[in-house]
């Protein structure tokens, strides 16, 4: 067994650059960079909530060779209206060379000091276990909704796979037609995509962190950060208005030519009738554009009822959420959690 005194475990600094592209070409890059080249720039060097001077990624050093890393996401964090410096994990990776030497271990607790909470979502089964061994907080998983939008063509084409395929399409199809048919609500509420967000976003946000029990944020900056400069996804975004009011925001991704993720939505907590409102109109002008299934990955109770109401069902998804603080007062903040794909690196 190697002498484990000969792990150095630092936060990257631009005099690691070498060393980590070595680790890139010879070892392994994360799937985000080989999308784009700018992807780790835009990470490191463009999130608002960065901290100066102090890049988000912790190395694993033995002798003068990279053996393993983590990707930080800084954010904050608004628990009870209080707030956090935290950061979302992703991205660990240890050479497989050095797999018995707790070099995970090491990244995780030098990630965890660094910040108010750790945060970890995406997480397998098997690493949630990993963290939970060594005082981490498992806080449930983070859900799938998945609704199949009512289309002839679906119907047909998943004929080619079978008739039981067929048959679950269809009951699937007829179960969210009967739902959002018994839900059916009337409201004044405009629903449009538009090319950006803009400052009226703050004044939702300045509301919204407030109700919400643990959210992280999302204000103009950090929404222009990471849907308008994205490096390499492209989204849509939707505004919600009644009378030019701001009510609400909502941001869509095209996975494929029959297929769209809603990322994120944001209303008031209480405001059931917007958030429902959002995702009726995703649904009218993703059924205009072909898009069949559309799924929405969350941790929230508010926007899960929205969502059932529409006619949504909770699919399998293996994805843990677990977290770890140094604070007292947040260490029980079990409840209560605004997560979606906009959060950690569940969009990616």
């Amino acid at each position: 067994m190697r002498n484990r005194m000969k792990y150095r475990i630092k936060s990257y600094t631009d005099d690691d650059h070498r060393n980590l592209i070595d680790f890139f070409r010879n070892t392994w890059m994360p799937s985000s960079m080989k999308k784009s080249d700018n992807w780790f720039s835009w990470l490191i060097h463009e999130n608002p909530d960065g901290i100066r001077n102090i890049y988000p990624l912790i190395l694993a050093y033995h002798g003068d060779v990279v053996v393993g890393m983590i990707v930080l996401s800084p954010t904050i964090l608004f628990s009870n209206g209080e707030e956090y410096n935290v950061s979302w994990g992703r991205d660990l990776y240890v050479d497989p060379k050095y797999r018995r030497e707790n070099i995970a271990l090491m990244l995780v607790n030098e990630w965890s000091a660094l910040y108010d909470m750790a945060l970890g979502a995406g997480v397998s089964e098997n690493a949630s276990k990993m963290y939970t061994k060594y005082a981490w907080t498992y806080c449930g998983r983070v859900n799938q909704y998945e609704k199949i939008l009512m289309s002839v063509d679906a119907i047909r084409n998943s004929v080619e796979h079978g008739l039981r395929k067929a048959c679950l399409i269809l009951s699937a199809m007829i179960y969210s037609y009967v739902i959002q048919c018994t839900n059916m609500d009337r409201c004044n509420i405009d629903v449009v995509e538009v090319k950006m967000f803009d400052d009226r976003v703050n004044d939702l946000w300045n509301k919204a962190k407030f109700q919400y029990g643990n959210i992280c944020r999302r204000d103009l900056p950090i929404l222009k950060w990471k849907y308008i400069r994205h490096p390499y996804n492209n989204y849509m975004i939707y505004e919600a208005k009644i009378s030019e009011k701001y009510r609400g925001y909502a941001v869509v991704r095209i996975v494929d030519q029959y297929t769209a993720k809603i990322v994120d939505i944001l209303t008031e907590k209480n405001d059931i009738e917007t958030r429902t409102a959002i995702i009726k109109n995703i649904e009218d002008q993703l059924r205009i554009r072909g898009v069949r299934k559309i799924i929405c990955w969350c941790k929230c109770s508010q926007l899960e009822r929205s969502l059932i109401k529409r006619g949504y069902i909770k699919t399998y998804l293996p994805c843990d959420f677990v977290f770890k603080s140094k604070r007292r007062n947040l260490a029980e903040a079990r409840n209560d959690w605004y997560i979606t794909g906009a959060d950690s690196d569940l969009d990616r």
